[in-house]
């Protein structure tokens, strides 16, 4: 049997929809809906009627946003994120709401955290909406004469702080959108529509109808994954470790290896002093990207916020490949997983020759970035013989990952 990878070099494979999905080309001709391989005609229409008011483009530049008086929606780690942005831009919030009564009160960077209700006095404010619940911080936000925005529209929307909020006409006409969805299998188009109808709504019923636990370690791939020497990149304190010895039969009979890559300091310490003692376990202090050197990672630990550092304010790690990593050392990975806050992409383009060599399989992170949730499979899929999966691993924002498993040798 042809896998994925097989049947995307050998050509693009038809997406099916029905003919209402075509749309005519400015040159006379017609090619289908790029999202007629997930949604039927009546669900695109649906879609179109129900997906988020977008600002239509009024912030195309930082001088239209530092001209407004700026609120931030969210305390929590997406505004954290955004915060830290604005910062750097030169814009700085007035201050942050959020409807958690836990962290009013709270500060961050000098930026005070208040009730929904003070935005009563912040007329005429653009008030930037951090986190998966986006669409009922809109509707929140009508009851006051503000504006709103998603970080998504500022200028620097290419930035790493959560991509929540995607605008439906730039994934019509998207052939590469196109040849990802044509070699998924039903459950993961189902995964995959449900993300993008959130993405276009942000209505999170789309993402919590699809759910399943133990981001990892899916039901459907435990006794398909090769486990046993699992290489962890962005292996944070421990917790996914925890998980492994939890879920996996090698991990419950202690018989495997396990690489734990962690370049921020105080979580690398966390996780020496959670897995001192057990030589199964192999703490390692550097960051993973598409080539060797140095890193600026934040001493405040902002995940989504790495690309925004002071170096000032920042730990200088080492950076090594996937290539370089492994050239002498063993035994090889058997299945890499990476969380590693945007750089996914610079993770594989590093460890080509460790794909193509031990094969390992792979589960990546499909959320950091705006289109990782289908650049990143294609990636993999170019990269040799995978047949990809994909699953949904969180009732919010996030946990969107992709199961990659290497083509056997006959």
């Amino acid at each position: 049997m042809q896998s994925a990878g097989d049947r995307l070099r050998a050509g693009r494979c038809d997406a099916h929809g029905e003919k209402s999905c075509l749309f005519r080309a400015p040159w006379g001709g017609r090619r289908m809906n790029s999202l007629a391989g997930l949604f039927s005609p009546g669900e695109l229409d649906r879609l179109r009627k129900t997906r988020f008011p977008f600002s239509g483009g009024r912030f195309s530049s930082w001088d239209d946003v530092r001209d407004r008086q700026i609120i931030v929606f969210g305390a929590g780690h997406y505004g954290r994120g955004t915060m830290d942005m604005l910062l750097k831009e030169g814009v700085t919030p007035r201050f942050c709401v959020d409807a958690n009564p836990a962290v009013v009160g709270s500060s961050y960077r000098n930026i005070p955290a208040r009730p929904v209700a003070a935005l009563e006095e912040a007329k005429n404010a653009l008030v930037i909406l951090t986190s998966a619940y986006a669409g009922e911080m809109h509707a929140l936000c009508r009851r006051f004469a503000v504006e709103t925005a998603l970080p998504t529209e500022l200028p620097a929307a290419s930035s790493p702080v959560a991509p929540i909020g995607l605008r439906m006409e730039e994934y019509e006409r998207n052939a590469a959108l196109e040849e990802m969805i044509a070699v998924l299998d039903d459950r993961s188009k189902s995964v995959l529509k449900n993300f993008l109808a959130f993405q276009f709504t942000l209505d999170l019923e789309y993402i919590r109808s699809v759910y399943t636990p133990h981001p990892y370690f899916d039901k459907d791939f435990l006794r398909r994954v090769r486990y046993e020497v699992f290489c962890d990149l962005g292996a944070s304190f421990g917790d996914t470790w925890e998980a492994y010895c939890a879920h996996t039969d090698c991990g419950k009979q202690n018989a495997y290896t396990y690489y734990a890559v962690e370049p921020d300091l105080g979580s690398f310490l966390e996780l020496q002093k959670k897995t001192s003692g057990n030589p199964n376990v192999i703490p390692l202090f550097f960051a993973v990207s598409a080539e060797d050197g140095m890193a600026h990672i934040s001493e405040e630990g902002q995940g989504s916020n790495l690309c925004f550092v002071d170096e000032k304010k920042s730990n200088t790690v080492p950076l090594r490949s996937l290539d370089s990593l492994f050239h002498r050392m063993g035994p090889k990975p058997t299945v890499i997983k990476a969380d590693v806050e945007g750089v996914e992409a610079d993770v594989l383009r590093g460890g080509q020759n460790l794909l193509r060599t031990a094969r390992p399989d792979l589960i990546f992170s499909l959320y950091h970035r705006k289109n990782d949730f289908y650049e990143i499979p294609l990636s993999i899929l170019r990269a040799g013989r995978y047949e990809i999966a994909i699953r949904q691993h969180t009732r919010s924002y996030g946990e969107l990952v992709v199961y990659a498993l290497a083509g056997r040798e006959e």
